[in-house]
């Protein structure tokens, strides 16, 4: 298979460019607000679902609540949601640098002595003040939480706050893992 620097460049441009738009404040305000609200939604569940009067009334083998594992003061949902959440965005983040290095590689591989689009490509964006370098591209992340430990790591169980502003804004206090 023959790999050409166009199947390689546009894709990184609009990769970077994706990260980039998400970092207008404007739009990472609307990106995080939908994680907000499905806090919130995990949250009532998680208070009203479990041993509610609803729950109580209804027909058919009672349920109960997932069994909480020891160590944890908050378990349901909401502990689910803020935990997969702010993790995924962790390792997509992870993934960015190797991914760049390898497409530098490949670009690298495309520049001979009659073209040097490739190597201008690479100096152009992806240098060290470049949209594709792996400090440009990151998801948003909420002011006062940047350093905010992952859920479920060392330091974790009074995190009040997403890193990425995906939960903490409704008030519902530490995540507990």
């Amino acid at each position: 298979m023959v790999i050409y620097y166009t199947d390689f460049a546009p894709f990184l441009l609009q990769s970077a460019s994706a990260f980039n738009y998400l970092q207008i404040s404007k739009i990472t305000t609307a990106w995080q607000a939908p994680g907000n609200s499905i806090e919130a939604i995990c949250y009532a569940f998680d208070q009203n679902f479990w041993g509610s009067a609803s729950a109580n009334a209804a027909p058919g083998t009672p349920m109960a609540g997932p069994t909480m594992p020891t160590g944890l003061t908050s378990w349901g949902l909401r502990t689910v949601w803020c935990y997969w959440i702010d993790n995924h965005l962790a390792k997509i983040e992870s993934n960015v640098g190797p991914w760049l290095t390898t497409g530098k590689t490949n670009l690298q591989a495309l520049t001979t002595g009659s073209s040097q689009l490739a190597s201008k490509f690479i100096a152009a964006y992806m240098g060290s003040s470049g949209l594709a370098n792996a400090n440009q591209m990151h998801f948003p992340r909420a002011v006062n939480f940047v350093s905010t430990p992952l859920p479920g790591t060392s330091g974790s169980a009074i995190t009040t706050n997403s890193r990425y502003g995906m939960w903490g804004n409704n008030g519902l206090g530490a995540l507990g893992i």
